[in-house]
């Protein structure tokens, strides 16, 4: 979205604005030289000139490529150079023989003693600020810029300084004019402040409007989940019913067929053949128990996730009905987006793929526990370092996704200072917490490597 889109800055892409800035530049430059020419962002130019006991400074100020012209109380000479950029260097300490604007266009240009000239051009969404200069081997001006501000405009390179037909010089006072170069900057500066305004309210909506979506993301999964686990047959029953049939549970089976008192009807129970019936049983309880952990996380998780979407709504409404900047500032980073920030990880989505990042070891644990069975888990090996999660979709995970993800885990690690950096993955279902382990520590039952290259 270009916000010049509700801003009317085609008003200062006219002949007349060139025209009159031109004049208003000659009456007040001429004999002036270029002390300094500097920007301090990539859009902002600001150009200071002297002679005897008088200096001022020009702010020219781009705008969804659209150019302003301002009188600036800038004073370059006390400026710091080392915070900002300085440009057009060649025509440090040049003289201005005169300024011009050029009849029928949006363009006037400051010619320079020593046959240079610099050209104000503000054709519409492409303005610039390009320098020309005299080639005397040839005793021509070079027909294309040797230097110019906004390099992001690369075709300004080829843009062909066509011969000059200065404007013709409009019948007005001294003081008329200035009138009109202070009608102009009173407009402009209407604008830019509109400009402003427009584009920090915009920025904020955008960030609400893609937190919303993530919460609700995060809302539909948790709802999700919270159902399975009630579809899902309960551990605890399931440990009650190897209890019941222990006696006729030989050791070393890996399964067996037995009658389920609960629904009266046949089933098998899949057993850890290293294990007792009793020891069988005492897992699927532990599995119970963090069950219930998980149920009510989940359930905590979802009141806590609606009510942050509330006050993010709340909120969006409020960003909405503002008119002005002085009452857009309150709403500063660290209000509500910091308030509502619940989540256990940061989310990504790349490719249509849901990753997850652990933001610390607790939070790697509820990672572990918010995740699903047939996720993908991943780790940078031997380090610490946040676990990442990819959401199960579709039958396998691309390897693209993968090494996108093992970059995750890599950089999110103790080892992101390695240049390479072996990372573990393995199906969510073979990763398990540490019985009375640290935060974020896990066993592994079965893994693949992938080497990521910092």
């Amino acid at each position: 979205m270009l916000i010049s889109q509700d801003i009317d800055l085609k008003q200062f892409s006219t002949q007349i604005y060139y025209q009159d800035w031109a004049a208003y530049l000659d009456y007040l430059l001429r004999e002036t030289y270029l002390e300094r020419a500097q920007s301090f962002d990539k859009d902002t130019l600001y150009l200071q000139f002297a002679k005897k006991n008088f200096r001022r400074c020009i702010e020219i100020k781009i705008i969804d490529g659209y150019l302003l012209i301002f009188n600036s109380l800038k004073d370059l000479s006390s400026t710091n150079t080392k915070k900002g950029q300085l440009q057009f260097k060649e025509l440090e300490n040049a003289k201005i023989s005169n300024v011009s604007a050029i009849d029928n266009d949006r363009l006037f240009f400051f010619n320079f003693s020593d046959s240079k000239r610099l050209w104000i051009k503000g054709f519409g969404k492409f303005s610039n600020v390009l320098l020309q200069e005299f080639d005397k081997d040839a005793d021509a001006w070079h027909p294309t810029p040797t230097n110019i501000f906004r390099l992001g405009n690369k075709s300004d390179w080829e843009f062909h300084l066509h011969e000059i037909y200065p404007a013709t010089a409009s019948i007005i006072t001294e003081q008329q004019l200035i009138e009109r170069i202070e009608h102009w900057e009173s407009k402009s500066l209407t604008a830019f402040r509109e400009y402003i305004f427009q584009t920090q309210k915009h920025q904020k909506l955008r960030k609400t409007e893609q937190r919303l979506q993530h919460l609700n993301r995060i809302l539909k999964d948790s709802i999700s989940r919270l159902e399975n686990l009630k579809l899902k047959r309960s551990n605890k029953e399931i440990g009650d019913l190897i209890l019941a049939h222990a006696h006729s549970l030989r050791p070393g089976i890996s399964k067996a067929l037995v009658t389920d008192y609960y629904t009266q009807q046949r089933i098998w129970l899949k057993l850890n053949p290293d294990l007792s019936a009793a020891d069988n049983a005492k897992k699927y309880y532990g599995k119970a128990k963090n069950e219930v952990i998980e149920n009510q996380k989940l359930k905590e998780n979802i009141e806590t996730t609606k009510t942050s979407i509330k006050l993010l709504e709340a909120e969006y409404s409020k960003i909405l009905e503002i008119n002005n900047l002085k009452d857009l500032k309150p709403f500063k980073k660290e209000d509500v987006l910091k308030k509502t920030d619940t989540l256990p990880y940061k989310e990504l989505t790349i490719q249509g793929y849901t990753l997850w990042v652990g933001k610390n070891a607790k939070s790697n644990d509820e990672l572990l526990r918010l995740s699903s069975k047939n996720d993908l888990w991943l780790h940078a090996k031997d380090f610490t370092g946040s676990h990442v999660i990819i959401r199960k979709r579709g039958i396998e995970y691309p390897k693209e996704i993968v090494e996108i993800a093992a970059k995750l885990a890599a950089t999110n690690s103790k080892a992101k200072t390695q240049s390479v950096v072996p990372v573990i993955f393995t199906l969510r279902k073979f990763v398990t917490k540490v019985k009375g382990g640290l935060p974020g520590q896990v066993n592994i039952q079965k893994e693949s490597i992938i080497d990521v290259f910092l």
